[in-house]
């Protein structure tokens, strides 16, 4: 994997985001030049679009003074221009043509997105995921079926803006994965690729949490709720901490009692078994 190293940060960017693609360039010199050999497929460009966003300074945390936050911006638009050139390749040549944009693809880009933190970076991960759906629609792309972890990504990166309304945005998101399964299920169709998993769940309750909005106890209180009474996913210790950390700090009258019987409902479900729950610190 090229980068993943901190001195892999440039004045514009990732070196090792420029390093791969110069690679890319070369391997297409090559291929042009006769050798079929190096001709680049969907691996290849992945791996440089995986190259321009995965240096550890990539964290929004990370970055603060304005050259950071440029050199980000131009690590994230070097690998929309990649993406775009999949795709360019991809509506000229084809499957047949080896370069196909993949699930994995724009997940890099949506992870990048979520990561930077900027200001309506989850709202851009959401449009990808949106233009995700519309080229699974079409029958064009019909490789091109967004995950779980897709959604995941999305939910995680409004969990982490803080931006108002992003608990709600979070929320119909998991909606929507519950539709989409419940749909492919009643088709008679593979649902597992898409359905909500304990990780899609935690990350909505935790955007509700840290939402600060009023009633948003009582919602992560009910996504519990539902968790617990669907097959969809099962709760576990972070999902419980992470209610009752939404009960905490939301000032609403019985908070403490309501969070006091989700820990003996934790302790009760541990001495049953349940190895996936286990009161903590």
């Amino acid at each position: 994997k090229a980068g993943n190293n901190d001195n892999d940060d440039g004045d514009n960017g990732s070196k090792a985001g420029e390093r791969a693609e110069r690679l890319l360039r070369r391997m297409q010199n090559l291929y042009k030049d006769g050798n079929v050999d190096v001709k680049p497929d969907t691996i290849t460009y992945n791996s440089v679009l995986d190259a321009w966003v995965s240096t550890k300074k990539f964290e929004g945390s990370v970055y603060t003074s304005p050259k950071d936050e440029e050199d980000r911006r131009y690590a994230i638009q070097s690998a929309e221009r990649i993406l775009r050139e999949m795709e360019d390749v991809y509506e000229k040549e084809g499957k047949a043509g080896g370069v196909i944009p993949d699930v994995i693809s724009y997940n890099i880009l949506m992870d990048a997105f979520g990561k930077s933190e900027e200001d309506g970076s989850a709202e851009r991960a959401e449009e990808i995921l949106r233009s995700m759906e519309e080229k699974y629609a079409s029958g064009h792309y019909d490789h091109l079926r967004p995950s779980n972890i897709s959604f995941n990504i999305c939910i995680n990166a409004y969990a982490k803006s803080g931006e108002s309304g992003a608990a709600s945005r979070a929320e119909s998101l998991i909606k929507r994965m519950i539709e989409l399964t419940d749909r492919a299920k009643e088709n008679n169709e593979d649902s597992s690729s898409v359905q909500p998993c304990t990780i899609s769940f935690t990350s909505v309750i935790d955007a509700i949490s840290k939402s600060g909005e009023s009633g948003a106890a009582v919602r992560a209180e009910s996504l519990l709720h539902d968790m617990q009474v669907s097959n969809h996913a099962r709760p576990n210790t972070v999902t419980f901490n992470t209610v009752i950390n939404a009960l905490s700090q939301s000032g609403e009258k019985g908070a403490a009692e309501r969070a006091e019987a989700i820990l003996r409902q934790m302790e009760e479900m541990r001495q049953s078994g349940d190895m996936y729950v286990a009161p903590d610190t």
